[in-house]
């Protein structure tokens, strides 16, 4: 991490470990299956990173998750969220304004192999959102 008057900076692996129900094993018919959920591990590395520049504030976040280390797909390979925005306080110091526009944006996402869902992919998307 790294915090200097207007810019901030932060960079981070991570490991985490999750379990994944699979609702696939529940249409068999017979006895109950012995495990509805099997463990997940996924790594990745994320990026924030700020800078003000007088009113103007740039935000922005970046996930990369490495799905080589995972037998899911159900996360996207990347993520970014970022924004500009004015920000500052107004009216003698009564007003703390933060107003601009984000944009998210979502990488592909491979999808589990679900009997009933079938295997669609799902294409990468971004929205724009003002306000925020």
């Amino acid at each position: 991490m790294y915090n200097l008057h207007n810019l901030f900076i932060d960079f981070k692996y991570f490991s985490t470990d999750y379990n994944v129900f699979e609702p696939k094993q529940y249409l068999e018919l017979g006895p109950e299956p012995d495990e509805a959920a099997s463990a997940q591990n996924v790594k990745g590395l994320g990026l924030n990173l700020n800078f003000k520049f007088w009113i103007i504030l740039l935000e922005s976040n970046f996930s990369y998750y490495d799905l080589n280390t995972s037998s899911t797909r159900e996360l996207p390979d990347y993520q970014f969220i970022g924004g500009a925005f004015i920000n500052d306080m107004f009216f003698d110091d009564n007003l703390d304004l933060k107003a601009g526009f984000k944009f998210y944006y979502t990488g592909e996402i491979q999808p589990g192999n679900y009997l009933w869902y079938g295997s669609t992919v799902v294409n990468p998307s971004n929205k724009r959102l003002e306000n925020g």
